[in-house]
């Protein structure tokens, strides 16, 4: 687990991937992998302290996972980067949306240290096995 917020760290995140492609082999359902960067988290961690960063970083940690269906992975890759894995969907028109839900919901500022903080998400998206 990641020490700060919580959620799965690369390990886990690495375990928990190559376990839904082995079951996407299996079954055939698809397996999309959203990987969500934080704009402007250096600038943040830069100006107001790594304490807001980390304060930051579980802010966003938990309003991730509140987008999130309880059978997906939201895990921490590191600095600011999570990974989203969903799996079991058998709609991959389902993952714009998701995607979209994210993006939006960094729209809304942060209060971190008594102040709003605004920062935004960029996700790259892969499937698989359309990816592969």
């Amino acid at each position: 687990m990641d020490t700060l917020t919580g959620i799965p760290n690369r390990n886990m995140c690495v375990d928990r991937l190559t376990h839904a492609i082995a079951k996407a082999r299996r079954s055939g359902a698809p397996v999309s992998v959203l990987i969500v960067g934080l704009d402007h988290f250096k600038e943040v961690n830069d100006t107001m302290g790594h304490l807001a960063g980390d304060l930051l970083l579980c802010s966003a940690s938990d309003r991730l996972q509140t987008l999130l269906r309880d059978s997906d992975t939201l895990a921490r890759l590191g600095s600011d980067e999570f990974v989203v894995i969903i799996d079991d969907e058998q709609n991959i028109d389902a993952v714009p949306i998701v995607t979209q839900k994210i993006i939006d919901s960094f729209k809304k500022p942060f209060d971190i240290s008594e102040c709003e903080v605004l920062i935004g998400a960029s996700i790259g998206i892969s499937i698989f096995p359309q990816d592969d």
